[in-house]
């Protein structure tokens, strides 16, 4: 079976004709191509290639293949030597380099060359225009009073101010209490929960969380069951994170009983969207 499967193949194959490849006669030229006349190729290279293309009606791409095909040299405008004074040197760096040159009327590459030849650094565009300006009797004043009542003195934002006062290295102004924890407060760490801790000793409820991490001691979970009470249906018809945070629910917890008191989820406010009427004209 198999040698005769081969001598079919063989014979296929010595059927087949072998063709030579041969050459097509073509046009020397693409009907497309633009002609260039004698005025056009005179042109080129005298001016750049985006104005010479809007001249002839043509695209710039065209314009630039014909010239590189041709070998000539792409146009550069001569540019006279700047002399620079103190006054134009002293404007280096304070603008975008697009906006000195034209101050200066002269190219943003002489711009940026000679700020680059002088090692300055360029403008940086995230800054504000008016950015504030930081002077040595403005940061006496940090760490003296609180960060807003200082903002409110500068006329600035009070997160300027902190932010500033954390680049210094400076204390906040902030009273920090120290927590002396007695033997009653620590044997409450991981029997009651945190937020009762603090509330019970009026403090902050990330230091109670953090004294117990510190002493390894793992947090208290309420595990006593919800009262059902006539209030506790408008508490559920309010929104499920704002629940859990006021009164230390669990979202699953909260999920359960309104499916058991039959309480709908609170409908989501419609976002007002402004979308602004286009007019086909």
């Amino acid at each position: 079976m198999l040698s005769s499967r081969r001598l079919n193949l063989d014979s296929k194959f010595l059927s087949l004709k072998i063709v030579k490849r041969a050459e097509i006669p073509r046009v020397s030229r693409s009907p497309f191509r633009l002609r260039w006349p004698t005025k056009w190729l005179r042109l080129l290279g005298r001016m750049p290639d985006a104005k010479l293309a809007g001249k002839i009606d043509t695209s710039s791409n065209t314009v630039q293949a014909e010239r590189r095909r041709r070998g000539i040299a792409s146009f550069q405008a001569k540019t006279p030597n700047v002399e620079w004074t103190s006054k134009m040197v002293r404007l280096l760096g304070t603008d975008t380099d697009i906006n000195i040159a034209a101050r200066l009327r002269i190219t943003w590459n002489a711009v940026r060359f000679k700020r680059r030849k002088m090692g300055i650094s360029p403008y940086d565009t995230r800054r504000r225009r008016n950015e504030f300006v930081w002077t040595r009797d403005k940061i006496a004043l940090l760490g003296t009073n609180f960060d807003g009542v200082i903002a409110k003195q500068l006329g600035i934002c009070a997160l300027t101010v902190s932010i500033k006062r954390a680049q210094l290295g400076i204390k906040s102004f902030y009273p920090q209490r120290r927590i002396r924890w007695t033997k009653e407060m620590v044997a409450l760490l991981g029997n009651v929960t945190d937020w009762k801790i603090a509330q019970r000793y009026k403090i902050n409820r990330v230091s109670v969380a953090r004294e117990r991490q510190k002493r390894g001691i793992l947090r208290a979970i309420e595990t006593r069951p919800v009262k059902r009470t006539p209030k506790l249906k408008p508490i559920l018809s309010e929104p499920i994170r704002s629940i859990s945070r006021r009164y230390r629910i669990a979202w699953g917890a909260i999920s359960r009983l309104r499916r058991e008191l039959g309480v709908p989820m609170p409908r989501r406010r419609p976002i007002k969207r402004r979308d602004k009427a286009i007019s086909l004209r």
